[in-house]
């Protein structure tokens, strides 16, 4: 796994979210084609990449460890947002997968 593509992965989708929890695809490929020209970087890796974020997303408790242990709720609303994207993602992933795959020019 390369942590290059884990980080155009975590940039784009929280650079792209919106409030209602989807995720601008025009503006992810945007991203991931201006790190590309920069970098090389393979579709596989991106891909790889995507999942592993989405997985992460998905078994994710910090907010809740903040909200209940710490009794911090500063982070309240990220973990409304923060389902809200993955609720998209997860109705969406064939998509997002597709535009972080897409083949470099």
């Amino acid at each position: 796994m390369s942590a290059y593509a884990e980080e155009i992965v975590r940039a784009a989708t929280y650079q792209c979210a919106l409030d209602d929890g989807r995720i601008d695809l025009g503006g992810v490929a945007a991203i991931v084609a201006g790190y590309r020209s920069v970098r090389p970087i393979g579709a596989d890796a991106l891909i790889d990449a995507a999942r592993r974020r989405w997985w992460k997303l998905l078994t994710s408790v910090w907010h809740l460890k903040y909200h209940y242990y710490r009794g911090d709720r500063a982070s309240d609303g990220l973990f409304f947002s923060d389902e809200r994207m993955l609720r998209w993602w997860t109705a969406n992933l064939a998509e997002v997968e597709a535009v972080f795959g897409q083949r470099q020019r």
